[in-house]
């Protein structure tokens, strides 16, 4: 199924890379690819980059943009 997660940064921000935690204690599910997007405005959404190949674990990941 397609999951998402949308965050408001307040305002136009440069972002360099982001970090995160692959894996869900509670359900041992992780996720194997997922895009990352950009949008000015909340509606129109341009892809960023494409995370392909990913596996589970709890060790902390950072991809730079």
């Amino acid at each position: 199924s397609d999951l998402w997660a949308q965050y408001d940064l307040g305002s136009a921000q440069e972002v360099l890379s982001m970090k995160w935690n692959n894996y869900s204690t509670t359900t041992a599910y992780y996720a194997t690819s997922f895009t990352i997007q950009n949008s000015l405005d909340g509606t129109n959404w341009i892809d960023i980059k494409d995370v392909t190949q990913t596996s589970g674990g709890d060790a902390l990941r950072t991809i730079n943009l």
